[in-house]
């Protein structure tokens, strides 16, 4: 079950904060986050915008589960459980580098609803935000937009934004750290990574958000901070491991960092 905190608006030198865990089976580890360049498939035109992003992957698929584009467009995917039928035709992952191509948060709410109308995907929870506005597209079978307002956001699998279930967990998790926004980016650090490494049994099923189970467990963690003046003020660390017990490294995004 991967997990995304979100502060979404809550600061005006942070409007956007996530900090967010991997779960996956040991044998599917991850690549640590890399600048890339994309072209979005959709513009008619072959020599079009190429849009710098940074963004794990998933070496078996070539997808990824969450991405930041240079202009901080802040793309984010959570599974949902798979139903019995035609098998997809394409990876999750890849709608999400797709999301990331596109470079703005309106293109990116075109491109995916046509493109799950297009092809056949299992289903998924899709965050993009870009600290002036965000949604959610739900799919399982049939999409559901859900347009994000200011505020305390938690994404887990099999779960819609705002379900009752989870709303304990955004009150008990992330007013503590919304507190913390006032504090220093190494404070406010601090207390994202605390809550990552939380292994207590809170969300729904009795899962927690740091997991080590048998044949599968937090396979890795990251914390984007966005700041209101742009990329190079920006922050994103990564663990490409349990945060628990991998130390969280500071990606750089400068200027001279995107290729």
């Amino acid at each position: 079950m991967c997990v995304l905190l979100v502060l979404d608006r809550m600061s005006d030198r942070w409007p956007l904060v996530v900090a967010a865990n991997r779960d996956e089976v040991y044998d599917r580890p991850g690549l640590p986050p890399e600048w890339e360049r994309s072209r979005h498939e959709g513009f008619p035109d072959p020599g079009g915008e190429m849009v710098p992003y940074i963004a794990p992957r998933d070496p078996r698929a070539g997808g990824t589960w969450l991405g930041l584009t240079r202009g901080g467009l802040f793309v984010a995917l959570t599974n949902r459980q798979k139903r019995p039928g035609a098998p997809a035709e394409r990876s999750r992952g890849l709608l999400c580098r797709d999301a990331l191509a596109t470079g703005t948060l309106e293109a990116a709410r075109r491109h995916l609803t046509a493109e799950v109308k297009r092809r056949r995907y299992d289903p998924f929870n899709l965050l993009v935000a870009d600290g002036r506005a965000s949604f959610v597209l739900h799919f399982d079978g049939a999409v559901r937009l859900q347009d994000l307002g200011p505020g305390r956001h938690v994404l887990i699998n099999d779960h819609d934004v705002g379900e009752e279930s989870l709303q304990g967990l955004e009150a008990d998790l992330l007013q503590p750290i919304l507190r913390g926004l006032d504090h220093s980016p190494d404070e406010l650090i601090a207390s994202l990574l605390e809550a990552l490494r939380d292994d207590h049994p809170r969300l729904p099923g009795g899962e927690s958000i740091c997991k080590k189970g048998e044949v599968k467990g937090t396979m890795s963690a990251t914390i984007v901070l966005v700041h209101q003046d742009g990329m190079e003020h920006s922050r994103l660390l990564h663990a490409n491991g349990s945060p628990r017990t991998t130390e969280l490294l500071e990606i750089p995004l400068g200027p001279g960092e995107n290729p």
